[in-house]
């Protein structure tokens, strides 16, 4: 499959999502070094549907690994085909470096990819550097989240 990756300095997120015809994934994670545990909350948006999905990693190993795992889940929420699936996070992702299984945890990365071309969908992801804080805020802005 092929992979459009953007990494962004800035994004007008309420702007990008407005005019998105994409199922867009807005994920944010805490992360706990001492207690190896990871939270994610993905929030899933497509024209006026939204749908949260959460949950807690017990034995997280990082953010970006509670982060994968939180958007494997997410994806298998999807029921529309014939859509591309817009992952927008503030921490990369690594999908160009898990299809040559590099990269951290290829395995679960390429598993994203896997059911999201298994549903018949493509798949894209926009990283804003240091975003996590403005992902954060327009989903506890726009969804009491």
């Amino acid at each position: 499959m092929q992979h459009q990756s953007v990494i962004l300095q800035e994004i007008d997120l309420e702007k990008y999502i407005e005019k998105s015809n994409d199922i867009n994934i807005l994920v944010m994670v805490s992360y706990c070094k001492e207690t190896s545990r990871g939270q994610y909350k993905c929030v899933m948006l497509y024209k006026k549907h939204k749908k949260l999905i959460e949950g807690i990693i017990e034995e997280a190993i990082s953010p970006n690994y509670t982060m994968i795992l939180g958007l494997i889940e997410a994806v298998k929420h999807i029921a529309l085909h014939g859509v591309n699936v817009c992952i927008i996070s503030g921490i990369y992702v690594g999908f160009k470096y898990a299809v040559k299984n590099k990269g951290k945890y290829p395995k679960e990365v390429n598993e994203i990819v896997h059911t999201v071309e298994r549903q018949g969908n493509t798949i894209s992801s926009i990283t804003i550097t240091d975003g996590m804080d403005e992902i954060k805020k327009y989903i506890v802005r726009n969804y009491n989240y």
